[in-house]
Parts: structure tokens; C-alpha cells; sequence
């Protein structure tokens, strides 16, 4: 989970801290998809309504594997403008979003983790219901590697991802109000994240 909400709000706010640029990307086309899964494990008591602990998490993102890093980006932390489509469900809740988002490489040494995050958030066109009177703001997850040895340059945009390869992860849906500073957070593990075979 989150040490406090200003580690979380990381996630959301990365793109001011890294000098926005294009993203480039080579004339063929090469798509990744990834399937995952993964378990609920805490809901405020604003969502509990509709998401229970213990609910099932499902879903899939793919990303286009040629993308640079965005401009600003270095060898210890990289932003990849590269996910073109994001879709989950929790029990019967669903969200998808069909524009680009970003994925975060962490290549951290002497910090305390080498870190994939995902990040699709509803400014990029994340759609999902509303849920006890807030918006659906940001579903992400991160993959966290105390080691520091996943990962040799954030430059490099990870092909391969395997669970197993990291310490601890999590996934966390953020709900807001009007106000930002008002916020709810779903948050829980991830239990599998499978590469889906190209056709």
C-alpha cells in the first residue's frame, strides 16, 4: 500500500515533473498485451457500496513497444507515453479507456526500489461510473523491486514483465470530487500479469 497520500498522489502528478515532450515511435506498429488479475484488499468507506474486500480484479492493457521516452526522461526515471488501451473490471464495475497514458520506469540505484507503474487516468479518457458521489479519476498499479536489480536504465521500455521479478506490487482506483484534495482510494494486489499471444 501507500506510505502516506502525497506517495500516491506521485502517480498522479508525475507529468509536471518530467519536461513534457512527443513521443516517437518507428513506422511499424508493435503492440504489447498484457492480461492481469489481482484481489481488492482495502475500500473506504465511500465506495463500499459498490467494491467489497475481497472482490476480483481483471483486466488488460497493451502498449506500443517502439515508444521513446518522453523528453526529460533519464536513465534513473523514465516516462513512456506508449498505453493505447486500458481496460478492468471489479465485480461489476467496469472501466476502459481507448487513449494514450503512461507507463513509469524506476531505475533507482542507491533508492529504495526499482518500479514499473502503469497509469491511465480519466484527463487521458479513463470512463468508468461514478461511485458514491465521485468520479472515476485514475486506475494504476506499480511493481516494486527492493533489490534494484530489475531494471539496469529507465530509458529502456520493459517487454517482458513477470511478477515474479518483484517484491510487492499493488493496484489503486482513485475517486475524487470536485475538490482534488477530496479523494477515496480502492487499493489491493496483483495476483497475475499474463502476456497475451499476438494472433
Amino acid at each position: 500500500m501507500f506510505a502516506s497520500a502525497k506517495t500516491a498522489l506521485r502517480m498522479l502528478g508525475v507529468g509536471a515533473m518530467v519536461v513534457a515532450g512527443a513521443a516517437l515511435s518507428s513506422a511499424h506498429a508493435s503492440p504489447i498485451t498484457y492480461a492481469f488479475s489481482g484481489t481488492v484488499s482495502s475500500v473506504p468507506g465511500a465506495l463500499s457500496g459498490t467494491f467489497s474486500a475481497g472482490d476480483a480484479l481483471s483486466g488488460y492493457f497493451t502498449f506500443e513497444s517502439t515508444t521513446a521516452a518522453r523528453a526529460g526522461s533519464d536513465s534513473n526515471f523514465a516516462v513512456f507515453d506508449a498505453l493505447t488501451k486500458v481496460s478492468f473490471s471489479i465485480g461489476g464495475y467496469g472501466a476502459s479507456s481507448l487513449s494514450p497514458s503512461e507507463i513509469q520506469v524506476d531505475n533507482a540505484p542507491g533508492a529504495p526500489n526499482d518500479r514499473y507503474g502503469l497509469v491511465s487516468r480519466a484527463s487521458d479518457g479513463l470512463t468508468g461510473a461514478d461511485v458514491g458521489g465521485y468520479a472515476l479519476n485514475v486506475f494504476g498499479f506499480r511493481l516494486d523491486d527492493s533489490t534494484n536489480v530489475v531494471f539496469s536504465d529507465a530509458l529502456v521500455l520493459p517487454l517482458s514483465l513477470d511478477l515474479s521479478d518483484f517484491d510487492t506490487n499493488s493496484f489503486f482506483v482513485f475517486f475524487t470530487k470536485t475538490d482534488p484534495v477530496d479523494f477515496e482510494v480502492l487499493s489491493g494486489t496483483l495476483t497475475a500479469l499474463t502476456r497475451v499471444p499476438e494472433p
